[in-house]
């Protein structure tokens, strides 16, 4: 918190003021305070002289509390913003709140005022905090989707049996439009059945295992014990199906994860069929595989 705070007064009794400060000083709270009557003051004290908090009474003749409030929440959402005022009637209290204001002090209770003040200034660097965290990890997932998107490998998300998401390689790969074709499709009809078998263990496996235990792995830096499936995240062999049924040759990692608050399963896979028929593992061209085995 600041050591010394700007406060926006807008009241038209300038006794009033004096007596706001007054109980301020009291608190503890070291300050400036500067008090406005009429929209044009507090218009130009928002734009050029910024508060860390707004004390406003509830009714003016010329300028209402609310009005004010209104303004406060468009020019400067993140400013405290208190009433103060003589009397307010548990409706209009309500209507306060629900319209934005921080809270409410009664001019008769201001021994409320400072700790008042110090909480919503403590709840507004909170917030302030909380939003910065969520603006890095934004920035932090856009990097990340970038990334896994101008890939060369596929990747490939699946939760519940079903791809979630698919980057541009994937949609290469399976020889899709675009990503978009690949979500929502189950993992087994993009697998071929030959393959199926293994990928669906090791899938199972991931799942069960979890995240606690792959990232445990990482930490130790071995496989673990040998009752626990090791090399989850080797490279092994497979086959997939395009979407014309045609198969192709790949390389599979796969590791266990969290997307969007579910165990899930990211897929990365590599293209290999080029360097298998360059070393005469396969024929120059294989048969279409459109069948894909029962549940």
């Amino acid at each position: 918190m600041k050591k010394e705070l700007s406060i926006l007064c807008v009241e038209d009794v300038p006794t009033d003021v004096a007596m706001l400060n007054h109980a301020l000083r009291e608190g503890g709270m070291s300050f400036r305070s500067k008090r406005v009557d009429s929209e044009e003051a507090f218009l130009h004290e928002l734009e050029h002289n910024p508060p860390d908090v707004i004390l406003s009474d509830h009714g003016l003749p010329s300028f209402d509390g609310f009005m004010a409030l209104a303004i406060a929440r468009e020019k400067c959402p993140e400013v405290p913003f208190i009433f103060v005022t003589g009397r307010l009637g548990e409706q209009i209290a309500i209507e306060t709140l629900r319209n934005g204001a921080t809270d409410y002090v009664l001019k008769s209770n201001l021994t409320k005022l400072a700790p008042t003040i110090q909480r919503a200034l403590r709840k507004a660097e909170e917030r302030t905090a909380l939003n910065q965290e969520l603006l890095r990890l934004q920035q932090s997932e856009e990097c990340y989707r970038q990334l896994v998107e101008f890939c060369p490998d596929a990747f490939l998300v699946q939760c519940n049996g079903e791809i979630v998401f698919a980057n541009r390689a994937a949609a290469h790969l399976l020889g899709a439009g675009d990503a978009q074709q690949l979500v929502g499709k189950p993992i087994r009809e993009v697998i071929h059945p030959e393959s199926l078998p293994s990928l669906e263990k090791k899938f199972n496996q991931l799942i069960q295992i979890g995240t606690i235990f792959f990232w445990r792995k990482i930490e130790k830096g071995k496989a673990g014990k040998p009752t626990e499936p090791a090399n989850d995240t080797a490279l092994s062999e497979a086959k997939f199906i395009q979407l014309d049924g045609s198969s192709v040759a790949v390389e599979v990692a796969a590791t266990p994860l969290l997307f969007q608050g579910r165990p899930a399963i990211h897929i990365i896979a590599r293209d290999i069929t080029a360097r298998k028929r360059a070393g005469g593992e396969l024929p120059g061209n294989e048969e279409p595989c459109l069948t894909v085995p029962p549940d």
